[in-house]
């Protein structure tokens, strides 16, 4: 079987069910999972969070969120990419060397060697390895416009302490 991951070694990443809300968000990740989407013929890469706290007061503390990256949308790869930095405490996830480092740091807490893509389809796998560790993240969810019209909502996860 191929790895539905391999789309995401090599993306580029700018520094740029619920949708998170706007504002600033400490979440708990509850799991990570990969849907198939026959509407339009791509797989979504889906992290499940809980809020925890926020700063904005129509927030309430304990509600479910999530975010859809679609591996074959643009953005997608690199937003999975910036989701993986950001677990593995990597605060720099355009870098040339994140993909090695988000390796590295994932096979040191599962105690075996996996590469970039691998990670991932851990993470989707039926262990659910950042549910059970219980991950915490930080992420500023804001409201854009496409070029098309179209709202939505951008949200940049920023790195965990990992020490």
């Amino acid at each position: 079987m191929t790895n539905p991951f391999a789309v995401v070694t090599g993306a580029k990443v700018s520094k740029s069910g619920n949708k998170f809300p706007e504002g600033t968000h400490r979440v708990r990740v509850q799991a990570c999972k990969l849907v198939d989407s026959t509407q339009q013929n791509t797989k979504y890469f889906i992290p499940e969070c809980q809020i925890l706290e926020s700063d904005n007061p129509d927030v309430r503390v304990g509600m479910e969120c999530s975010d859809s990256y679609g591996l074959n949308h643009q953005m997608g790869p690199a937003n999975i990419k910036k989701f993986a930095a950001a677990v593995c405490g990597i605060s720099d996830p355009a870098n040339d060397d994140a993909e090695d480092r988000i390796a590295a740091y994932w096979s040191k807490v599962r105690d075996v060697e996996m590469n970039f893509p691998d990670v991932l389809l851990d993470w989707v796998s039926g262990d659910n390895p950042l549910g059970v560790l219980e991950v915490e993240l930080w992420l500023k969810a804001e409201q854009r416009t496409s070029q098309e019209g179209r709202g939505y909502v951008l949200v940049n996860w920023q790195a965990r302490d990992t020490d």
